[in-house]
């Protein structure tokens, strides 16, 4: 029998714990259940979060890879005995993070990390994705650009491309101005990707707070 992922009946449950783990990779858990299930297969477990069948060992017990994301409880967290497993479909995996404080650089031309670097989110992907960014800039400088963007590491190794670039250039001095942006960014390998945040300006010194990332599967 062949399933259309979103249309079987697959609820089940977890028959012993499991310590979640990291994004991307794998973890053997004890169900109650698996005839429903087959490779591929998103699920939703109650307590853990969304996951991908990556095997199934025997009636009782299937290989779960970790896809990251908000709902998801971080890596070394334990999934309790007894939660809920369901089809998931095919989701829109979310990852956001965020940094409020206030840094500065002062490297011109060059994509640089703050003090603080990021933000950075780790996800599980396809070959491309929704990445959103944003962060309040102001400068010592009477005038100058300054420029938001983000690199890709992990699964895959994308330098900031310059097509992608924030920018707003600040014409008074000390003035705050929000910058957003968003791309869907392709040619990614699948599986655990990196995404952060950088940081690049003509002249002076520049400040950036309240910087965020989210990143969504497509």
């Amino acid at each position: 029998m062949t399933y259309v992922p979103g249309t079987t009946n697959t609820r089940t449950s977890l028959t012993s714990a499991f310590t979640q783990p990291a994004i991307g990779s794998t973890v053997s858990a004890s169900v109650a259940d698996t005839t429903t299930m087959f490779v591929g297969q998103f699920l939703f477990v109650n307590g853990g979060g969304f996951y991908t069948v990556s095997s199934i060992t025997n009636t009782f017990s299937v290989v779960l890879r970790n896809l990251g994301g908000n709902a998801n409880i971080a890596p070394s967290g334990s999934v309790p005995i007894n939660s809920t497993i369901i089809d998931a479909g095919r989701p829109t995996i979310i990852a956001g993070a965020n940094i409020a404080t206030d840094e500065s650089s002062s490297t011109p031309n060059t994509y640089v990390d703050l003090a603080t670097p990021g933000p950075t989110v780790t996800l599980v992907t396809g070959s491309s994705a929704l990445v959103s960014y944003s962060a309040t800039t102001h400068q010592n400088t009477i005038s100058g650009s300054s420029v938001i963007n983000f690199a890709v590491s992990g699964a895959t190794t994308i330098a900031p491309i310059t097509g992608n670039d924030g920018v707003f250039t600040l014409t008074l001095n000390g003035a705050y101005v929000t910058i957003n942006r968003s791309v869907v960014i392709t040619g990614l390998n699948s599986g655990a990707n990196i995404f952060t945040m950088k940081y690049i300006q003509d002249s002076g010194t520049h400040f950036y707070a309240y910087r965020s990332i989210v990143v969504s599967t497509l």
